[in-house]
């Protein structure tokens, strides 16, 4: 199965002074051996990601990727916490 890519684009909340939370939900309709990843590209500074009020990571890069598979409800809250945001991508792999 080729990997499938959902871009959360807005809207986005954000909050001072680099706080940017965003509500999704589950990806339906996948095959139980699916891997679900939260891709980002184009961060700056360290970013910091929580997902559903957990810490998931701390990244100095500006492109990373976090498995979530285990971790995603059926509806979901990301905080990304960086100087910029870039774009952030769930895929289906």
């Amino acid at each position: 199965m080729e990997p499938h890519r959902i871009r959360l684009r807005d809207p986005w909340i954000v909050e001072p002074p680099n706080r940017h939370r965003r509500k999704f939900g589950k990806p339906t309709n996948i095959d139980t051996s699916a891997v679900i990843v939260l891709m980002f590209t184009g961060m700056s500074g360290t970013t910091r990601i929580e997902l559903n009020g957990a810490v998931v990571g701390e990244f100095d890069e500006p492109s990373f990727e976090i498995d979530v598979t285990k971790l995603l409800q059926s509806r979901n809250e990301l905080m990304v916490e960086t100087d910029q945001r870039g774009e952030v991508s769930i895929e289906i792999r």
